[in-house]
């Protein structure tokens, strides 16, 4: 009996964050004022941050930290969620400024930029604009310069890298933007997948690209698991409806992936090629109608 309370109590806990907290008209002037304030102090710590990188001298969070103490007397407004609050935002600002140009490990993948010097300049184009759009200045000490290739490559050591993706290759579906760069990245997580592309086909009835991958595995695949690993990493809409298995992944001679032909193959080439059911039954091998039902509304991710 107490055994059974104590079970309709967890469950009834847990049901209880299915449902979506509104706050009240004070509470949300509350929250307003709480985003704003993090913001200036998100922004003027930054301001900070950058003229001290221009003057060559490097700030830490702590150094922030410290500076927190006398923020009770001058601004009392900010320091009134605590400093627990302000820390955190201090934390994120230190995260996000000492992501930049940083070198990615073996096995990850990055932005390809080359080195501007004297001995390998760069020219650059006629459009000054253009030309600064393509630079990476202060990347990773003052003064040094950069050549931003806009190609995300795989480092694999011993000085090779292999190329990945043109970053910044996009395509649409139900009315968001999907970027196979990550959709890349999320099944290429997955162990039996040793190599993935990945693009948008059209279907018949439906507006926007579909999104479809092109596998090479190292082990057979398991379309249910496969499938639940994607709806933990992406969102419903980036997780691909097509699924094909292919030999081997064709590149140009400049070793970027052939998507072109695997876009204008759409489903229906060759290979065998796995639709997305659902979530609870996966990837499944593909069946006749199935473009239809995606074009009625009826399949569900």
């Amino acid at each position: 009996m107490v055994l059974s309370v104590v079970v309709r109590i967890i469950e009834h806990v847990f049901r209880s964050y299915q449902y979506v907290l509104h706050p009240t008209a004070r509470q949300g002037r509350a929250l307003e004022h709480l985003l704003a304030v993090q913001c200036e102090a998100y922004n003027a710590a930054l301001e900070e941050r950058r003229e001290a990188f221009k003057r060559g001298i490097r700030v830490h969070r702590f150094d922030q930290f410290a500076q927190l103490k006398d923020l009770h007397e001058t601004r009392p407004d900010f320091m009134q969620y605590g400093v627990t609050v302000a820390r955190g935002t201090l934390t994120r600002l230190d995260r996000a400024f000492c992501a930049f140009y940083r070198r990615v490990a073996a096995g990850q993948v990055g932005l390809l930029i080359t080195k501007i010097t004297e001995r390998a300049p760069f020219d650059g184009y006629t459009d000054h604009d253009a030309t600064e759009k393509k630079l990476v200045r202060n990347g990773f000490r003052r003064g040094d310069c950069w050549f931003n290739t806009g190609d995300l490559v795989r480092d694999q050591g011993w000085s090779h890298v292999a190329f990945v993706d043109r970053l910044g290759d996009t395509f649409r579906w139900k009315g968001e933007n999907v970027a196979t760069t990550e959709v890349e990245a999320a099944l290429s997580e997955w162990p039996a997948v040793e190599q993935a592309v990945v693009y948008g086909v059209e279907v018949p009835g439906v507006e926007g690209r579909a999104g479809m991958a092109a596998l090479k595995l190292r082990a057979d695949l398991d379309g249910k698991a496969l499938a639940g690993h994607l709806v933990k990493r992406l969102p419903g809409y980036a997780i691909p409806l097509f699924l094909r298995v292919i030999d081997e992944v064709e590149q140009t001679s400049t070793f970027k992936s052939r998507k072109v032909e695997l876009r204008d193959e759409g489903y229906a080439g060759g290979g065998p090629v796995y639709v997305l059911a659902d979530r609870e039954a996966g990837y499944v091998p593909a069946y006749d109608g199935y473009a239809a039902e995606v074009a009625a509304g009826r399949i569900r991710v």
